[in-house]
């Protein structure tokens, strides 16, 4: 009977000790903030593009976000003549950001856009499924609209590691918080 004691004791701790951990907030440049889980490794080498971006080779979960001005885009659409294909709202900065990573990646499917909020902040999100190196990749693809910039989420994963990931990843994704 100790024994039983003792084993359910130390099932009892290990779980206390599993859902005490939150998790890390990330807080980059007081513009906004993510919450992510502590044994992704903050990767971000200097990329001038990204303003966010971790890893974890072990759990096969990658994660960027990037941050662009509202008007910076608006300018960059007049600049290069494309106003005339995109809108300068949140729909037109999705379907651009879609057709940027359509042309630089080998993606065999995009699902439909879906409308979503994320801590009040208007969303469009899409889970897309990329060829990669023979490797087949699961990735949630969402764009947020702030009060001065757009944000690209773009997390993912081995397709062999979806079901594992998936859940933390919508998780990830609804921590966003704009400061």
């Amino acid at each position: 009977m100790k024994k039983i004691i003792n084993i359910l004791l130390g099932l009892f701790i290990l779980n206390s000790c599993g859902s005490a951990d939150k998790g890390q907030e990330v807080i980059i440049d007081n513009l906004y903030s993510m919450r992510l889980p502590n044994y992704l490794i903050n990767n971000n080498l200097k990329n001038e593009v990204r303003s966010l971006q971790y890893m974890s080779e072990f759990d096969e979960l990658y994660f960027h976000v990037v941050d662009e001005s509202i008007d910076d885009f608006k300018n960059g659409l007049e600049l290069n003549d494309l106003k005339k294909n995109y809108a300068t709202d949140l729909d037109g900065y999705s379907q651009r950001q879609l057709d940027n990573y359509k042309r630089d990646f080998d993606v065999t499917y995009v699902s439909e856009p879906e409308k979503i909020a994320i801590n009040n902040l208007l969303a469009v999100s899409y889970t897309l499924r990329v060829k990669e190196d023979s490797e087949d990749i699961y990735c949630r693809f969402v764009l947020i609209q702030g009060k001065t910039h757009f944000y690209k989420v773009v997390i993912f994963t081995l397709e062999t590691f979806e079901k594992a990931n998936k859940e933390l990843m919508e998780m990830m994704i609804k921590s966003f918080k704009e400061l």
